[in-house]
């Protein structure tokens, strides 16, 4: 019997509960990110190794 796990996470930023699901995707600086549709904060960003980090909080969240 598999049982289907459904990963809920809460914004740090306004507080919504949201499935992974939920999260809107986009590509910043040609990374891939996936962002709160409450709020529009980057939460999850995947860098390519070797690459610069940039502050996407002060970015992208007002």
């Amino acid at each position: 019997m598999s049982q289907k796990f459904n990963a809920r996470i809460v914004c740090p930023y306004c507080h919504t509960p949201l499935a992974v699901a939920d999260l809107e995707e986009a590509t910043l600086d040609g990374c891939p990110c996936r962002i709160c549709p409450q709020c529009a904060t980057v939460l999850v960003s995947q860098v390519e190794e070797g690459a610069a980090m940039a502050d996407t909080e002060l970015a992208f969240h007002g």
